[in-house]
């Protein structure tokens, strides 16, 4: 479990070890974010299902209960289909009424009307849990990390203007038109992060360069940048 945290995105990549489980066992494995008050029970898990009576599946669920046991759970997705063992799962939520989660780079939830209630700071845990009796189950989990948020923010271009995070040829992975303040949000959240060996470019709206960080940056989701006039 991590520390409590104002972070906003967490991410792990997931890998579920079992396709299937032996007759009367099931067993999942997941990232959880939840409250740090430790007097409920209230998280948001992206989790792997493997179990005796179907194929596995990914699944999203909001459970709740007092401080002592889960006793309402909530699907918010569940996959139908063939899917991989193994695959980045991110979380986004203000722990109010937005949740966003991308697994596999993929949207699968993104609500601005829930009530999770679920108040900050927050933290995090990766676990396991079965009702095996046959064998020692564990799950592996790699690339956790936490962010204030998805979105590159870049301040002080003009209105209109592009911003673009661009790779070391001028391709672009993510562009934006700055708003009336000359504010830019780059969403980054669909990406395994940081993005490293990029350049934040900022244009004009005809088009020319107006400025560039002056080497690539490493990205990450609730970076903040200001476009110098100097």
């Amino acid at each position: 479990m991590t520390q409590n945290t104002t972070a906003s995105l967490f991410h792990a990549f997931i890998t579920l070890p079992y396709a299937s489980m032996p007759k009367g066992e099931e067993y999942n494995t997941g990232i959880y974010v939840q409250t740090s008050n430790k007097n409920m029970i209230n998280y948001i898990g992206c989790l792997a299902v493997a179990w005796d009576g179907g194929p596995y599946f990914w699944t999203v669920n909001h459970s709740f209960g007092p401080a002592d046991q889960t006793t309402t759970i909530e699907t918010l997705y569940q996959s139908n289909g063939t899917m991989p063992l193994a695959q980045d799962c991110t979380i986004i939520t203000n722990g109010n009424n937005f949740l966003k989660v991308y697994l596999g780079g993929t949207v699968v939830v993104n609500r601005n009307n829930l009530t999770l209630s679920i108040p900050p700071p927050f933290n995090a845990y990766l676990e396991v849990e079965t009702t095996s009796t046959s064998a020692m189950r564990n799950g592996t989990y790699t690339d956790y990390y936490a962010t204030l948020g998805e979105d590159v923010t870049v301040s002080g271009a003009p209105p209109g203007g592009k911003v673009q995070i661009e790779d070391s040829s001028g391709g672009v992975l993510v562009s934006s038109t700055a708003n009336d303040t000359g504010v830019a949000t780059l969403n980054v959240g669909q990406f395994h992060l940081p993005l490293s060996g990029y350049f934040i470019r900022v244009y004009d709206v005809d088009g020319t360069l107006l400025g560039s960080t002056p080497s690539a940056v490493t990205v990450w989701g609730g970076d903040v940048y200001t476009v110098s006039t100097a």
